[in-house]
């Protein structure tokens, strides 16, 4: 059976067929995947997804980061879970109260991005420099790995970093009132 993928949702359908539409086609905006994409495997969501502006509620699941930037986008209360967006570029994009757990975020660009809520939870999220996000972001690591990654000039004001690895991290000129390191490994970081 033809699995259909939309906004982060996959249906099954056992007929493929929507009313006015050519047999075995999507209707327009859906992105149809073959059998066995899916967990443990990557997706990659393409154009019809990415067309939105916005993102309410959705589970973004095992997927690989778009080819270009993703400009504008608006994600309220989305999870990503196990996605692969190894120098994915998001620019002026809002995450408010988003989850992102087990993805490989490695370079990725967050510039001028607004994150407000935004928790990651055993995410690989080396050498991003975060100082490019937009002003007071409210941010929570769990388990993560953050070597090498700046956080150079930001507002990190009780901000959770709870045994995550930021070896060769950068901190400096920038407010940690209330920040929590615990069972954090800073060993080579700069404050």
């Amino acid at each position: 059976m033809p699995e259909v993928f939309t906004g982060g949702r996959r249906y099954n359908s056992p007929g493929f067929q929507w009313e006015g539409d050519p047999p075995g086609r999507a209707p327009s905006g859906l992105i149809a995947l073959p059998r066995g994409h899916g967990r443990g495997k990557h997706a990659r969501v393409s154009a019809p997804v990415w067309d939105e502006e916005f993102f309410e509620y959705e589970p973004f699941q095992d997927l690989t980061a778009p080819a270009g930037p993703v400009r504008q986008k608006e994600f309220y209360r989305c999870s990503f879970e196990r996605c692969v967006m190894q120098e994915s570029r998001w620019s002026e994009c809002k995450f408010e109260d988003c989850t992102f757990v087990e993805c490989d975020l490695t370079r990725a660009s967050f510039a001028g991005s607004a994150l407000r809520g935004v928790r990651f939870k055993g995410c690989k999220l080396m050498g991003i420099d975060w100082s490019g996000v937009s002003a007071n972001p409210e941010l929570r690591f769990e388990d993560c790995q953050l070597r090498y990654a700046s956080f150079v000039g930001m507002n990190l004001r009780q901000t959770v970093f709870a045994r995550c690895t930021a070896q060769e991290a950068n901190f400096f000129d920038l407010e940690l009132t209330d920040a929590n390191f615990e069972g954090t490994e800073l060993a080579g970081s700069n404050f």
